[in-house]
Formats: C-alpha cells, sequence, structure tokens
C-alpha cells in the first residue's frame, strides 16, 4: 500500500505544488481550539516532546475546514503528519483512497483487541485494519444541572420529560433561565435528538441505529416527541440572548442556568473553570435515555509518508495516545473518558466512571439517536422542521406534524 500512495504522489506533485512536509517537521492538525481542548491537547503534545521530537500544530476553527485541508494536501503529496479525526467520518472511504495509514504499520497494536470496548475497536476499523489512535470517547446524550439551584428550588433529578417541564417552568417562574441553549444549531440538535432518543427509545422498534425519519413520523411517538419539543420552547434561552457552548456551560456553572444538554466534552469547560462534577455540577442520562449511550470517540489518523524519520514519529505519537497515563489526564483536562479499560477511575466523576462501566455492557446501545431518510435532501427538510418548531414563531404541534407529514408525502419509502 505504501508503495502505490508513493507512486500516486510522485505523480500528483509533478503537475501541483505546494509546501512540502519537512523530514523533522511534525504537523499536527486539530480543531480543538476551545480552553479545555487546548489544555487536553497540551497534555499529548507535551508526553510527545518529551523525548525531543518536534511538534508543529496547526489549528481549525471546526471539522469541516480541517477535513478540507487534509483533501487537498493529499491531492497534492504534502500531507500533515497526524490530523484530528472527526468521529463519523468514513474510514472506509478514507482508507480505500489511501489517506489513512494503517495503525499496524507503525507499531504493534496487539493488546488493543484487550483493553479496548468493542464499539471502540469497531468505529476506529475498517477491513479488518485499524486506523484511528483513539485517546479518550465522550458521551453525547447527557443532561447537567445546577446542584444549588435545584436545592434552592426545591428540585429532583427529572425522570421523565414532563418531570423536567415541570422543574423548567418553577425556575422560569423565579427568574432562572430553566434550560441554557448555546446559539449554533449543533447544540439544538443534539437536544432535539436527546427527545427523540428519550420518546422514541420507548418502542423498542425504533431503537434501531438505521431508523428512517419515514418510519419515525409514521409512527405515533413522532406527534409525543413534536409535543415535548413544542413544550420545551418558552423554557429555553431566548433566541436573541443565546451563546457559545462554552458561555453556556459558564451560565451552568455560576447558577444562572438550570440545565443543559451538552455532551461530556462540557466537564472540561467546567474543570478549566474550578467547577466540579459531583459537586457543584449533576450529571444524568436526559429523561428516557438511559438505554442510550451516544459515544463521540477523540482520535487521531496518520497519512501515508515517506520520510522514515517522521514515520517512526507518528508510530510514537500512537504510543503516546494510548498511554495510560496520557489518557487519564486528557480526560481530566477535556471531561472525556480513557478509552482504555485498564485505568484507575478514581480520580474521574462518577458520571465518568458510570460511562466507563456501560461501554462492555451488552444491554445498552451506542449510535446516535439521528434518523436519517435514502435522500439528503429530506434529512435536512425534517431536522429544519425541528429545530423550527423549538422556535417562538414555531407552531403548534399541528402545525409541526403537518410539516412533517407534508415531507414525508415527498420521501421515497421507507
Amino acid at each position: 500500500m505504501r508503495a502505490l500512495k508513493t507512486l500516486f504522489l510522485a505523480t500528483a506533485v509533478t503537475c501541483m505544488t505546494g509546501p512540502a512536509t519537512l523530514a523533522g517537521d511534525f504537523e499536527v492538525m486539530t480543531f480543538w481550539t476551545s480552553r479545555s481542548e487546548a489544555a487536553a491537547l497540551a497534555v499529548v503534545r507535551d508526553a510527545f516532546v518529551a523525548d525531543g521530537s518536534t511538534w508543529r500544530q496547526r489549528d481549525f476553527s471546526d471539522s469541516s475546514l480541517l477535513r478540507r485541508e487534509s483533501t487537498s494536501q493529499f491531492v497534492t503529496g504534502t500531507p500533515s503528519a497526524a490530523a484530528q479525526w472527526a468521529f463519523g467520518q468514513s474510514i472506509t472511504e478514507m482508507a480505500d483512497a489511501g489517506m489513512m495509514t494503517p495503525i499496524d504499520e507503525l507499531g504493534s497494536t496487539d493488546a488493543w483487541s484487550r483493553i479496548l470496548p468493542p464499539f471502540v475497536l469497531e468505529s476506529i476499523s475498517a477491513g479488518g485494519e485499524l486506523y484511528i489512535a483513539p485517546v479518550g470517547v465522550h458521551v453525547e446524550n447527557l443532561m447537567w444541572m445546577n446542584r444549588a439551584v435545584l436545592e434552592e428550588n426545591g428540585l429532583s433529578i427529572p425522570a421523565t420529560w414532563d418531570d423536567l417541564i415541570a422543574a423548567a417552568r418553577v425556575l422560569k417562574a423565579r427568574g432562572v433561565t430553566p434550560i441554557v441553549l448555546p446559539k449554533d444549531d449543533w447544540p439544538t440538535n443534539i437536544l432535539i435528538r436527546n427527545v427523540i432518543a428519550g420518546v422514541a427509545g420507548s418502542h423498542e422498534a425504533l431503537r434501531r441505529p438505521n431508523l428512517t425519519w419515514n418510519e419515525l413520523v409514521d409512527h405515533p411517538a413522532m406527534e409525543e416527541i413534536v409535543e415535548t419539543i413544542v413544550s420545551l420552547r418558552d423554557l429555553v434561552t431566548l433566541s436573541d440572548e443565546r451563546v457559545r457552548w462554552t458561555d453556556a456551560a459558564l451560565d451552568l456553572a455560576e447558577g444562572r442556568a438550570g440545565f443543559y444538554f451538552m455532551g461530556d466534552w462540557v466537564r472540561g469547560e467546567f474543570a478549566a473553570n474550578g467547577i466540579k462534577v459531583d459537586e457543584q455540577i449533576l450529571c444524568a442520562f436526559p429523561p428516557g435515555n438511559r438505554w442510550l449511550q451516544s459515544l463521540v470517540i477523540d482520535g487521531f489518523y496518520f497519512p501515508f509518508l515517506d520520510d522514515s524519520h517522521l514515520i517512526a514519529a507518528q508510530g510514537r505519537l500512537v504510543e503516546v495516545l494510548m498511554d495510560p497515563r496520557v489518557q487519564l489526564e486528557f480526560a481530566l483536562k477535556k471531561g472525556s473518558v480513557p478509552v482504555r479499560s485498564d485505568i484507575d477511575f478514581k480520580k474521574l466523576d462518577s458520571c465518568a466512571a458510570d460511562a466507563h462501566a456501560r461501554m462492555s455492557d451488552p444491554n445498552v446501545a451506542f449510535h446516535r439517536m439521528e434518523p436519517l431518510t435514502p435522500d439528503w435532501d429530506g434529512n435536512i427538510r425534517y431536522t429544519v422542521a425541528l429545530l423550527d418548531s423549538l422556535m417562538p414563531d414555531g407552531g403548534d404541534v399541528p402545525d409541526v406534524m403537518a410539516k412533517l407529514r407534508d415531507i414525508r408525502k415527498d420521501s421515497p419509502t421507507p
């Protein structure tokens, strides 16, 4: 494979130019830029350069920009030495294109099947080869609560969406933001996925990872999902006041809000501000979500290189990423859960320890509760319809259901 890749690149660079990767110039591309993310990445960097290795970092504001640059580098034959993998990005497509080096070519992975959970191994593999060096794993579907706000208002952790709505109304009446919601669409999508998982998840037939929007709209659970979202509408941060996800974390931590639906990477922002989970902040699965643990894996992939020194350095970075001490310190900074099963979890909070224990539970599902349709246009229309339903002018339940059924009429079966 490496020989074929070398031949391809030799041909490509004869007609395209770009900055060549120099020996000793170990470039790492990442989209971890928040305070906690940067601190976690520094743990990896410091361990990597401890033996005198070099590290040149390129930061991107989001994963799509990084993917675009990595593709451009591949075409011009000027790849970075390592790049952060965006979970969900197709390993099969990238491996088939020759954009990834099998980890076995960089070092031994004999122990990985013993120390990594099955879901992780499956997620970082393609065609029987491992392509991603994982450093941690995140749980996306979590509900965070300010402990003092709940106690001062006589509230407990809600067990159902009706309980949550009732508690949120109490907070709103007392001048506290019930549910803080950042300005971008992706945090709103997390909240909506939590509602879908909580409501649709009560029906065994709807728990499948390949559930389609059309099937969901045809099911009676869809109306209950819409009713829940519409009920949440006046309980989330108003659209003209919405903030970044890191600011929302601070709003919760400082008691300006009661609830926050966000992946456990927010734990890193709490830690960066001296806020401790289990003390000031409580964590639980959203109502009805206990059956599901939507996992997001943090890791890096390694483009094919020809410089033997850089290839050796790639192997060195794989060792660093899989080092148990690095994974633990990384998790404490970033809010993730170490991906290795042989790490002492006493230093992590109860929510992280529970997440790790559940990774080996055969009764827990690990997919993202994100229905799809055969056509991309239908996916967008369904998603936008639910995003709009959370807005102040989103209409009532019959209005939203009518929109969804109109989309259903235009969508291919199933």
